[in-house]
């Protein structure tokens, strides 16, 4: 079975099954299975068939154990960063209302609290 035998030209050698990012795979059971499906996944082959490259269009994968979804927590630090940065609260401004010309602090579009009159961060 040398390396132009049609039979394992399919098959990624050892060496050429690569990680590109952290992935942690766990069944959403719990069942302890060690065996994923990725649902959304692009297989790129050459005309004989054989293995070239993956990608993951979308997220989404599941057990072969016991067929429940399966989650990526090598996701989790990237997801609770975004959490955090939309929960930042705005850097407040203080502006003068153009209608009663009082001085306002605001956080985003805001009323003035004298008049009423909308207020624009810009």
């Amino acid at each position: 079975m040398g390396a132009d035998d049609p039979s394992t030209a399919f098959r990624p050698r050892l060496l050429d099954l690569v990680t590109f990012q952290l992935m942690l795979l766990m069944c959403s059971a719990s069942c302890g299975g060690r065996l994923f499906r990725a649902l959304f996944a692009e297989v790129e082959l050459d005309s004989g068939g054989a293995y070239m490259d993956f990608r993951v269009s979308q997220p989404g994968y599941v057990c072969l154990n016991c067929g429940a979804p399966a989650f990526d927590l090598g996701e989790v630090p990237g997801e609770m960063a975004a959490e955090a940065e939309a929960d930042e609260v705005p850097a407040a401004t203080d502006i003068l209302c153009p209608m009663c010309e009082t001085l306002v602090r605001v956080e985003a579009d805001m009323e003035c609290p004298n008049c009423g009159a909308p207020l624009e961060v810009g």
